[in-house]
């Protein structure tokens, strides 16, 4: 975890380079946020071992 939070703040510190602090709205005021969300599986996937889990729905409503 230690390397993940040094690699995604080393990287959003770049990202502000590039868009800055002078963000008007919701989603340019969330950008960094979105950003590290998207980078988080990314970076999981190229440097970690992982899984992936299927996550099944079932709709209680169709039962009789």
């Amino acid at each position: 975890m230690e390397n993940y939070y040094r690699t995604v703040f080393e990287w959003l510190k770049k990202c502000e380079k590039i868009f800055g602090y002078d963000l008007k709205g919701y989603g340019k005021v969330r950008i960094y946020a979105f950003l590290a969300e998207r980078f988080m599986s990314y970076w999981f996937k190229k440097n970690t071992n992982y899984i992936e889990c299927p996550i099944i729905f079932y709709n209680l409503k169709d039962e009789n």
